[in-house]
């Protein structure tokens, strides 16, 4: 019975796949690979993954440890840029970033100290130590970078729960204030996040309807003014679209979302024929290049065929009325339609961020337009650019 076992074994051995005697060598180069990484040899650990990768390109394990070693690579990059540069604190700061990323909190924690010390906005690191603190059960610092994180920014939730924990423990005279904060702020954000989904899906009234609650709630809220002026502007209300950029414009502080503003702002402006109000915020935002959209729109607006026919056009003066709505009504329902009305209906879609029925109207204008006419050439410059607004991001 023993000798023929013995054959059995010989006659599978013969007829496995080559690939099984390389599982042991398999594991041999995973655990060089990972020995590479314990000594910080990075550089080393990539190049025996792209080898292996070519003996195993379905090894999970391997791209697990390429991640590792590429991740850990980055570290010590920063790490030796940041010894050779020890008095910038942006380095610091994304060294310390780093270490977050790889669990390393007291690290983490010496090199965001190190950012503050040497001058980076306290508002943007704060909270973040404030929370590793808590993490590490050191209270009274937390406590303490934690309060000045709300100063900075009252909305700050994270920071607020931590607070309310903390207090729990050590301040209970603290714990209800902060409790209460924490309740609002809950209350805001789910009606926040009910007018956006409102908003995904075309319910622009019931939106503005969130976002009114919002402002009873918090009359200095940023986010709500710039909700209720993009979902006044789709839909159709330019007059209340206007009023409420204006409130956001008086209250946002970051650059990008200010510049966005301002754009609408200028559209808008020149949409309802008060030129003068336009000027004032499109130099603010607008490229000389005029690759982006709204300051093509305003070229539009700027065509001979808006000072020429605005008098006799119905839909044109709607439109300069502040009713997008009511002028698209008179552009659909004229049925031999030339360039001008094409354009008037690509326009008025495209403030509405109606992108299908703005491209397919300024296709329009450029099958219906003499070639190389200006009309023709932002029209061209229109559909370009909505095609790449319409991509997913």
């Amino acid at each position: 019975m023993k000798n023929v076992l013995i054959v059995l074994i010989i006659l599978f051995c013969s007829f496995c796949p080559k690939s099984t005697f390389g599982a042991g060598e398999g594991s041999a180069s995973i655990d060089k690979i990972t020995a590479s990484i314990k000594e910080k040899k990075y550089h080393l650990a990539i190049d025996q993954i792209k080898q292996q990768l070519i003996v195993s390109p379905k090894n999970p394990q391997l791209y697990v440890l390429l991640k590792k070693a590429i991740e850990s690579e980055l570290v010590l990059t920063y790490e030796e840029v940041f010894r050779a540069n020890p008095q910038n604190g942006r380095l610091a700061q994304e060294l310390g970033y780093r270490y977050l990323e790889h669990n390393e909190r007291d690290k983490a924690i010496e090199m965001f100290e190190k950012a503050l010390e040497l001058g980076m906005p306290r508002k943007e690191l704060t909270g973040v130590v404030g929370q590793l603190y808590a993490e590490k059960g050191n209270n009274a610092k937390a406590i303490t970078l934690l309060e000045e994180t709300v100063k900075f920014n009252s909305q700050d939730i994270d920071s607020l729960q931590t607070l309310e924990e903390i207090y729990g423990i050590e301040r209970s005279e603290k714990q209800k204030g902060v409790s209460k904060k924490i309740r609002k702020l809950l209350l805001i954000n789910s009606l926040m996040d009910a007018g956006y989904g409102y908003a995904d899906i075309g319910e622009y009234t019931a939106a503005t309807e969130m976002y009114h609650r919002v402002l009873k709630l918090d009359a200095t809220n940023k986010e709500s003014y710039l909700a209720l002026a993009d979902s006044y502007r789709k839909n159709g209300d330019i007059s209340l679209s206007i009023h409420n950029y204006l409130k956001a414009a008086d209250v946002v502080t970051d650059e990008e979302t200010l510049s966005s503003v301002y754009k609408w702002l200028g559209i808008l402006y020149v949409l309802v024929n008060k030129r003068e109000a336009a000027i004032e915020y499109l130099p603010i935002s607008v490229p000389d290049d005029c690759e982006e959209l709204l300051p093509c729109l305003a070229k539009c607006l700027n065509l001979p065929m808006y000072i020429d026919r605005a008098k006799n056009d119905p839909a044109l003066n709607q439109l300069q009325n502040g009713k997008i709505n009511e002028a698209i009504e008179v552009y659909e329902r004229i049925k031999e339609k030339d360039e001008n009305i094409y354009l008037g209906l690509g326009v008025a879609y495209c403030a509405k961020d109606m992108f299908n029925e703005s491209l397919n109207s300024f296709l329009n204008v450029v099958k219906c337009s003499s070639p190389n006419t200006n009309m023709s050439r932002i029209a061209q410059q229109m559909v370009k650019i909505i095609k790449a607004q319409m991509k997913p991001q």
